[in-house]
């Protein structure tokens, strides 16, 4: 993750060694890592403090492709709520690539400044991105947020998105890709 980070110019504050889970059952693996980063520069800084994006990758198997289809579906439904409620300046879309299934969505909530009344003239906003993908049995979900000065909300997505990507890629090509089909 150090390596991610680096290449997306932010420095790695925390990452978490894996947690993996099994299901007693058998029925699936699941495996999450947390990330916190910074940036040093001042890009995308607001009256909050740097530029901070964190969050989670996980990835979790399932028993068949159609539990995992199951799981996705109900993933995406969720994460789609904000979006058909008008929300957050939430939005998604559909998102190819190696995987069979992937969904992209991105929240965008401005701060209250009501809530940090020490500062004056907080103009910034909480922003969220988040993969949704499904691959055969195994789904890989990254979230990542940060805090972003209003002015430059659709940069900071665009880029908290690169950095989702470079975060997913890197935990999947750990990943063997061997079994039946």
């Amino acid at each position: 993750m150090a390596e991610v980070a680096a290449g997306s110019g932010l420095k790695l504050r925390s990452s978490d060694d894996p947690t993996v889970k099994f299901d007693t059952r058998g029925s699936y693996v699941y495996l999450s890592c947390g990330v916190s980063t910074y940036d040093e520069s001042d890009r995308f800084r607001t009256g909050i403090g740097k530029f901070e994006p964190r969050g989670t990758v996980s990835l979790r198997t399932h028993p068949t492709h159609e539990d995992a289809e199951r799981g996705h579906e109900s993933k995406v439904f969720s994460l789609r709520t904000h979006e058909r409620a008008g929300q957050f300046g939430a939005s998604s879309q559909q998102i190819s690539g190696w995987w069979d299934e992937g969904v992209y969505v991105q929240l965008m909530l401005p701060m209250d400044p009501k809530e940090y009344p020490s500062i004056e003239n907080l103009d910034a906003a909480a922003i969220e991105v988040i993969y949704e993908l499904r691959h055969g049995n195994l789904l890989i979900s990254t979230d990542l947020h940060a805090r972003a000065p209003t002015l430059q909300v659709e940069q900071a997505i665009a880029f908290l998105r690169e950095f989702v990507e470079a975060i997913t890629e890197e935990a999947v090509a750990h990943l063997s890709r061997t079994g039946p089909n």
